[in-house]
């Protein structure tokens, strides 16, 4: 599994806990609240991850209305920040495994059940509210490669929508819950400038040997909102569209994309930070403005020419993320959530140039000439 899904420690605000009633769940036969296999949404240029992971639990937030969702203020608060997890028996089918333990479905006629999700589970620092999910000062930590995820609502559910065997709870399919990424995904790759490579298609007149990738004054720290207009319909769009007013953000940190024994670039053909060497995930970052941050890249360099295993070491590039030479359309100058920016370091040398300059003759006068 890749390491998108790591738990760590996050720094966070106290819970915003809610002012409504409470509703105390009914204890009553085989209604447990259970919870299909989570999906996460793969938005346009995404490949991240889209299998939830059977270790990773997440947070519900439920409300509770005696007919269907008519407003976030008409609701009773049902689940408040409750921890879900993957229980079901070996050998089970998986589907409806993942539970709240001692949450029933409402007796009440006409009830339903209004749920949020967010993931990784946090005790302190998210809150569910009209314009749906925060995460309040959400801190991306130093290793970056923590998948940050909120949920589309899901509206009106009922004991009923649950499919299977209402004998039997471990058969039911659950509450679908669809994940979404709150954060950015970074990753880099490299190739050499044309005119480095050599012409006969095989020995390259230079190559480099990264040995470290690193992204400078990144925002570290933020607070996220999830924006949902308040319908009383239960019309709401589930997932609004990112945009660059998602997180407020601050707190400049570096981050390690790559250090290691190095990658190898000796063609104009890119080579992947994520593939070579195998097992190095993308810096998944918060979406924030580009306006500072750079990336620096360390290198070893050496020609052709030189002696077999000898290298040029520690050389040292820097540039801005939100560069662009042509000015065009493509010129990206925020991150936004949800989406994985592919960046293509072309290593060049500044070439060494002469300006030759002559001084005129000096003339010295002999004194004393001699006649031969």
């Amino acid at each position: 599994m890749k390491k998108l899904f790591f738990i760590a420690a996050i720094a966070g605000a106290a819970l915003v806990s809610c002012t409504k009633n409470e509703l105390a769940p009914s204890v009553t036969e085989h209604q447990e609240i259970t919870f299909a296999t989570p999906v996460v949404g793969t938005p346009t240029k995404v490949d991240l991850v889209s299998i939830y992971p059977d270790t990773q639990s997440f947070g519900v937030f439920a409300l509770y209305y005696t007919a269907n969702f008519n407003g976030f203020a008409s609701g009773v608060n049902y689940m408040n920040n409750v921890e879900v997890a993957k229980v079901a028996p070996a050998g089970e089918d998986p589907d409806g495994g993942w539970t709240a333990a001692g949450y029933y479905w409402p007796k009440t006629s006409g009830s339903t059940l209004t749920f949020a999700a967010y993931s990784p589970y946090m005790s302190t620092g998210v809150s569910h509210s009209a314009t749906g999910i925060t995460f309040e000062d959400y801190t991306v930590g130093a290793s970056a490669d923590v998948d940050l995820l909120f949920s589309n609502r899901a509206y009106n559910k009922t004991k009923a929508d649950q499919t299977g065997d209402t004998q039997d709870n471990n058969k039911y399919y659950g509450v679908d819950i669809v994940f979404n990424h709150a954060l950015s995904a970074i990753l880099f790759q490299a190739k050499a400038a044309d005119k480095l490579v050599g012409n006969t298609g095989v020995t390259p007149n230079y190559e480099f040997v990264i040995t470290k990738i690193e992204v400078l004054n990144a925002d570290s720290k933020g607070t996220f909102s999830q924006k949902l207009v308040d319908a009383t319909d239960g019309s709401t769009p589930a997932t609004p569209v990112a945009s660059t007013t998602d997180w407020s953000t601050s707190v400049d940190v570096d981050y390690t994309a790559y250090s290691g024994a190095g990658i190898t670039v000796n063609s104009t053909a890119p080579v992947s930070a994520y593939d070579n060497p195998a097992g190095k995930a993308d810096l998944i970052l918060l979406p924030q403005s580009l306006a500072d941050v750079k990336v620096k890249v360390t290198y070893n360099l050496r020609h052709s020419n030189m002696e077999a295993g000898r290298y040029i070491t520690g050389n040292v590039a820097e540039a801005n993320l939100s560069y662009d030479p042509e000015g065009t359309a493509d010129d990206v100058t925020s991150w936004l959530r949800g989406k994985r920016y592919i960046y293509t370091l072309t290593l060049d040398l500044d070439q060494i140039y002469f300006s030759p300059e002559m001084t005129g003759w000096t003339d010295v006068t002999v004194a004393g000439s001699q006649i031969l």
